[in-house]
This record gives C-alpha cells, sequence and structure tokens, in this order.
C-alpha cells in the first residue's frame, strides 16, 4: 500500500504460489516453521517440474530423512537424502535450501530445542502412561469398612447381608445414596482414594507447559495457561509473539 509492489509475476513469485504441484504457499511455510522450531533445520528441495505452472518446484523434506553428505567443516557440498522404503539419493547442495540454525560445536548442523526438552516431555507421557494404567488396572475402591476384631465373630449370612444392605442402600441410585449410614459394632468408614490434586497431575502438567513454553520464548497464556490472564496482558503478549517470539525466525526465513 506504499511504495512497495506486490510480486506475483516473477519465478520466485510463481514458483512458492504452487510449490510442488499439491503443497499449498501456507502447507509449505507452516512445515517449514515447525521444522525450524522443532529440529532447527529444514531443507526445500528445489529443481524443474513440468507438474507446476511455473517449471520449478520446491519440495519440503523432512529433516528426519537428511544428513550430511561431502561436507568441510564450513560447508555441506551434498545432501543423502533416505526415504523410509530404504532407499537413499545423494542430491548436490545447490539444490537444496538449507534452514540451519545455531550450534555451538558444529558450523553445518543446528541445536534442537525440543532436545533440551526432553527429559521434561518424557516426563508428561510417563505420567499419562501411569494414569491410563491406574485407570485400567487399579482397583475402583474408593473406601474401606473397618470392623473391630473384638466385636465377635461375623458368620458369612451375617457378611452377605449387611454387605447387600449396603449395596442396595448406598451405592447407585440406592435409596440412601449419598446420605449418613449408620454403622455398627464400632465400624468405621475410611476413605483410601487419592485426588488429582493429591497426586499434584495438575501442578505437574502446568509446570510442564510452562517450561516449554519458556524454551519457545512463548508466553504460556498464549497457550492455555490462563491464570491471572485478562484482556490487556493478552493483547500485550499477542505483540510479544509476533515481535519478540516469531519475529527472528521471519527474519531468518527472509534472509
Amino acid at each position: 500500500d506504499t511504495d512497495r509492489r506486490r510480486d506475483r509475476e516473477s519465478l520466485v513469485s510463481r514458483t512458492l504460489a504452487y510449490p510442488d504441484g499439491s503443497m499449498t504457499t501456507y502447507d509449505l511455510i507452516y512445515a517449514l516453521i515447525g521444522d525450524i522450531l522443532l529440529y532447527d533445520r529444514a531443507y526445500w528441495l528445489v529443481g524443474t517440474s513440468s507438474e507446476t505452472l511455473s517449471g520449478h518446484q520446491v519440495r519440503r523434506i523432512p529433516p528426519s530423512w537428511v544428513a550430511a553428505g561431502k561436507s568441510d567443516p564450513f560447508c555441506v557440498k551434498s545432501w543423502l537424502i533416505s526415504f523410509r522404503d530404504g532407499d537413499q539419493v545423494e542430491v548436490d547442495a545447490s539444490q537444496v535450501l538449507a534452514f540451519t540454525g545455531y550450534s555451538p560445536v558444529s558450523a553445518t548442523s543446528g541445536s534442537p530445542t525440543i532436545e533440551a526438552l526432553r527429559d521434561t516431555l518424557r516426563e508428561q507421557v510417563e505420567a499419562a502412561r501411569y494414569r491410563q494404567q491406574v485407570w485400567k488396572r487399579g482397583g475402583r475402591v474408593s473406601s474401606v469398612l473397618e470392623r473391630p476384631k473384638d466385636a465377635g465373630k461375623w458368620s458369612s449370612e451375617a457378611r452377605d447381608r449387611f454387605r447387600e444392605d449396603w449395596y442396595s442402600k448406598f451405592t447407585g441410585r440406592g435409596a440412601g445414596a449419598g446420605g449418613t449410614p449408620i454403622l455398627e459394632d464400632g465400624m468405621t468408614l475410611k476413605r483410601i482414594d487419592f485426588s488429582a490434586q493429591e497426586s499434584q497431575f495438575v501442578e505437574a502438567a502446568k509446570l510442564s507447559l510452562t517450561t516449554v513454553a519458556a524454551a519457545f520464548h512463548v508466553n504460556p497464556t498464549m497457550i492455555g495457561q490462563n491464570d491471572g490472564a485478562n484482556y490487556s496482558n493478552v493483547r500485550e503478549f499477542r505483540k510479544m509473539l509476533y515481535g519478540d517470539t516469531l519475529g527472528p525466525t521471519i527474519a531468518q526465513v527472509e534472509a
């Protein structure tokens, strides 16, 4: 709208409008940002194609498929692409647009944030697995009735009669469900289940969420942690998201 004109006719513009004949521009950029943030590296294979309007194509290569081929300490000369069926092809570096992040020990590779978060994420995976095991295999008992040993021996008939009377009155849709039972023989009712609060499931999940958000420079409010959120600070968090968080990544892609 100012002195800049939108480019719609150049080869780059027409190629990005129809990257590989199947992906849209949105799909291509979405996958690119995901690869950069998860792997700290991303790869586009660039070449000619008869399937696109521009005669050229840009195809996203998943980072897990790609490894450096011929290289020196400062530059990769070729890339090895390993497909899921076991085939492998070596591609000259001039055909690959490589988005590589920072590594303290290498000039040709990145250091994925997700690696630093591996233990935090594994903890949440194990916690979820534990909860599934408890629900699947745990005894469905929320309380027990205790009868003092000096109350005298119970006959099988008396025990069965008491149990059936208890089930019919105080469980399910029984007439006394939710009420206060009157126990006999000095019996006591004790709860034995553990609540989510006592197990600190919620606190652990919030801590993991906050830790991951901090690693990616995102305010937790923007991904659902709404403690203390209000309209004014959420508006400022949105500005930070597009300026401080996404801004450097966008600048990297543009460069």
